[in-house]
């Protein structure tokens, strides 16, 4: 049901008919997975097809791919194992 601008209430019929409120604008949902994993949860998607939006806008971008490129665009160098390190006078981390 359509309550406002981007403001939802959501029937989740597999659930025995729960009622989850959506809110598109704060993205949030009353079931706390989007807030949890910050990727929409299906009552979210749900909304968002009512109003023809596209979800992926809606992902946080930690989860995008350019994102994921980004972090991994760098050479990782590898080193040596623990047993060949220097051995110095501070206290191990």
């Amino acid at each position: 049901r359509w309550s406002s601008h981007q403001l939802f209430e959501v029937l989740h019929i597999s659930q025995f008919g729960e009622q989850f409120v959506v809110n598109l604008e704060n993205k949030e949902c009353s079931c706390r997975k989007w807030l949890i994993t910050g990727i929409p949860c299906t009552h979210a998607i749900t909304a968002m097809k009512f109003l023809n939006l596209n979800a992926e806008d809606y992902i946080d971008h930690w989860f995008r791919k350019s994102t994921y490129e980004e972090t991994y665009n760098t050479i990782i160098y590898p080193f040596n194992g623990q047993l060949v390190w220097d051995i110095t006078s501070y206290p191990d981390v």
